[in-house]
């Protein structure tokens, strides 16, 4: 298990990714250990997912709309969506590490891509808390999560290009996969659990 000092420079190395900071890569540990170590991240990630879809469930009756589940429910789907995501898209990148020749560079994508998805759900929960605590409207923390999915966007373009070291329009389309896989699973854990509901989140 990752120490407070791993983990507090793993978060500031994602923020200096995100900058292109060129000293980023010294803030992660890249090593067997490092990568075992980062994903502790989803641990981590676990309670900001349940904040994340709590605060949806209520924003959603605030809006109006019919979520066809009780809270408990649309959270535990949210949160299962989420780490299933993270999971399958991993294993998907391990034959596609190989099959692009970035087998070398794969371990340091996976650290950065765990931690950095934990930074990402951190930076993205922020209008979700401040609606949490009655600080903003649901409008206007639906609003505030637009630069939340502008900033994961970029930050798995940047570790594609320059961690795993993806030529520009193989890392668009492992943005774009990565996408496409979070929404096809939100799709078939909503069906399962909450027909007619999607739940996932990136």
């Amino acid at each position: 298990m990752p120490g407070a000092e791993e983990i507090s420079n793993a978060l500031v190395g994602a923020w200096r990714l995100t900058l292109r900071e060129a000293s980023a890569r010294d803030c992660f540990r890249i090593d067997g250990y490092g990568v075992v170590n980062s994903f502790f991240a989803m641990i981590l990630a676990i309670p900001v997912y349940f904040l994340t879809a709590t605060a949806l469930w209520r924003m959603a009756t605030e809006f109006g709309v019919e979520t066809n589940a009780d809270l408990g429910t649309f959270t535990g789907a949210y949160i299962i969506g989420a780490l299933l995501h993270w999971v399958l898209y991993l294993f998907a990148m391990i034959p596609a590490s190989q099959r692009l020749g970035l087998v070398n560079s794969f371990g340091a994508y996976i650290v950065t891509y765990n931690w950095g998805t934990l930074f990402t759900a951190l930076a993205m929960a922020i209008p979700f808390a401040l609606f949490s605590l009655g600080a903003i409207s649901a409008a206007v923390a639906t609003m505030l999560t637009m630069p939340g999915w502008t900033l994961l966007g970029w930050y798995r373009w940047q570790i594609a290009r320059t961690v795993f070291g993806a030529e520009q329009p193989i890392a668009l389309a492992l943005v774009l996969f990565d996408f496409v896989l979070s929404i096809t699973v939100s799709q078939v854990v909503g069906w399962l659990l909450m027909p007619g509901v999607t739940t996932g989140a990136m």
